[in-house]
């Protein structure tokens, strides 16, 4: 479990290709906007390209960890920092139990990623996981800039390799450790 302890400028749920196919309904195309980074971020976790994960804009959140979980970060850099360390970009890595990312604001760029090994545990509308603010779904915790929320991870049932993340059970994947 993730603990969103603020939330940044505005940080959603969203999962690729997102939500397309209803606009006939009210609902235009969701997802993340730079596709590329959201997708290599869910692939340096071992996840498919396609599982949910964080967008962030402009600023960042900040999240404490109740459980060892491998993620990764990629887009703009928002000058991320594990309890006051520097933590790299566009690699895969683990955060402890305990810990909590901090992010800023974007120094280059306009939107980060926070991949998750095995994704985030959030009910799909309308075949997706993406967040549709206007509507209130997907991710409603983190778009309503709720602090105090939780992110429920989502981890693999099987891992060919080594993971901190084996507690939870809930979608298959990999992880890579650090």
């Amino acid at each position: 479990m993730i603990n969103v302890i603020e939330t940044g400028l505005e940080t959603s749920i969203q999962d690729w290709p997102g939500r397309v196919g209803f606009y006939n309904k009210g609902f235009p195309p969701s997802g993340p906007l730079d596709s590329w980074s959201f997708r290599l971020a869910n692939i340096l976790v071992g996840n498919e390209e396609g599982f949910a994960a964080l967008e962030c804009q402009f600023m960042g959140p900040t999240l404490k960890f109740e459980q060892d979980l491998v993620i990764a970060i990629t887009g703009a850099d928002m000058q991320a920092k594990i309890n006051g360390q520097a933590c790299p970009l566009w690699e895969s890595f683990t955060v402890y139990a305990g810990q909590s990312i901090e992010m800023s604001y974007a120094i280059s760029g306009a939107r980060s990623y926070i991949a998750f090994c095995g994704g985030i545990a959030a009910e799909p509308t309308l075949g997706s996981r993406s967040t549709f603010a206007a509507a209130g779904v997907g991710g409603a915790c983190v778009q309503r800039r709720t602090h105090g929320c939780k992110c429920h991870s989502r981890a693999p049932l099987a891992s060919p390799l080594p993971c901190r993340c084996e507690e939870i059970r809930f979608h298959p994947g990999r992880c890579i450790p650090q």
